[in-house]
């Protein structure tokens, strides 16, 4: 979780656009997909910014994986969130 947290600050301008919200879960074919909130509707659609978010992932993980972009509200792993309130980053292993 540590190395996903690193990923999504490692670039301010992307950083930005993100509220730091993520879910790892398995993808349909076993390996992991990487669920990230962002901060607008907009960015959750930026081709760009998930082909820059995409790189970043190639090339400080181990690991290829799967990315998707949610804006705020779609986001379904807790979409409003407060400085009172955590979520789980890791889906559960029955997922």
């Amino acid at each position: 979780m540590e190395s996903i947290k690193e990923l999504i600050y490692a670039d301010h301008a992307i950083a930005d656009q993100l509220t730091g919200a993520f879910r790892i879960a398995k993808d349909d074919t076993g390996g992991v997909k990487l669920t990230l909130q962002t901060n607008s509707e907009r960015a959750a659609e930026d081709a760009g910014l998930r082909q820059q978010l995409v790189t970043l992932a190639r090339n400080e993980l181990s690991m290829p994986l799967d990315l998707e972009l949610l804006a705020p509200l779609a986001f379904p792993y807790r979409p409003l969130l407060d400085h009172e309130r955590k979520f789980a980053y890791l889906a559960p292993a029955a997922q």
